[in-house]
């Protein structure tokens, strides 16, 4: 089984798969990793905004799907103990290719949260913090480029995250307990 996240930055999607992964439900798979080594193939530093710009190129020069489609050739040559986590679908056509290869055995999970609550969380992160103003940025690229909110449409379950870390993965349990 693939279990994927989409969510706008700050969302919870990393937690949430954190947890998961805790509870013995599978393995997190990160899709940015692959990003991160394009970058370093391309000679570039790992930043931000590089990862973007690779990001926006790969998708450009092998199609929309291109991060789904390397991350399944990955996928395939390794063994998985439990569900595959991914982190994370950001176009609908990586959802659309996942449900090609995985067919039924695949769901998805939109982990929603307002803006003020995302950006407090993210202005807090240690790990790549962002101000409001980069956030403001960051989801009108995710919203108009990649059209994320699509790929939430078609989420098999939705979880919105703004309460306490508790209750989020008490509402996760229940929806695992479901799969």
């Amino acid at each position: 089984m693939l279990i994927a996240v989409v969510g706008f930055s700050g969302a919870g999607k990393t937690t949430a798969l954190m947890h998961l992964q805790e509870r013995g439900i599978g393995q997190i798979v990160y899709v940015g990793a692959y990003v991160h080594a394009e970058v370093e193939a391309r000679g570039l530093a790992l930043t931000p905004e590089n990862e973007r710009l690779v990001r926006e190129a790969l998708r450009n020069e092998q199609g929309p799907d291109a991060l789904a489609k390397k991350a399944v050739a990955d996928l395939k040559t390794k063994t998985y103990s439990g569900a595959i986590l991914l982190d994370a679908i950001c176009v609908k056509e990586e959802g659309d290719f996942y449900r090609k290869v995985f067919g039924s055995n695949v769901i998805i999970l939109s982990i929603e949260a307002s803006f003020e609550i995302r950006a407090g969380r993210l202005a807090a992160r240690e790990d790549r913090p962002l101000t409001a103003d980069q956030l403001k940025v960051r989801d009108r690229f995710e919203r108009e480029k990649l059209r994320l909110e699509e790929v939430q449409a078609a989420a098999d379950s939705r979880v919105t995250n703004e309460g306490s870390v508790e209750l989020f993965k008490r509402t996760l349990d229940d929806l695992a307990a479901q799969w």
